[in-house]
């Protein structure tokens, strides 16, 4: 029983770093499923720290508007639950 209920739960449903929404299937192992997802590069699950070089006007991730000078702390960390360019921590 416990197989049958892991290959229930083997598509991988999420949005691309070109924000298309894409599935991908899982190779079953003995491997917990949250492991298999976050080291695949397609789930763009990470679990190591944003640097804050990162949240900066010229970061990566592109969390400010042209010509602003102030951005809330909230409002940086909620992106990275908004924002599908964002990897997921």
């Amino acid at each position: 029983m416990p197989d049958a209920i892991r290959q229930a739960y083997c598509i991988v449903v999420t949005v691309s770093d070109k924000d298309e929404p894409q599935a991908f299937k899982i190779t079953l192992s003995d491997d917990p499923h949250f492991e298999t997802i976050k080291n695949d590069s397609r789930s763009r699950v990470q679990d190591t720290a944003v640097t804050a070089e990162a949240l900066l006007p010229e970061g990566p991730y592109n969390l400010w508007k042209g010509g602003e000078t102030a951005r809330r702390v909230k409002d940086l960390a909620g992106a990275f639950a908004q924002l599908r360019t964002c990897p997921r921590c």
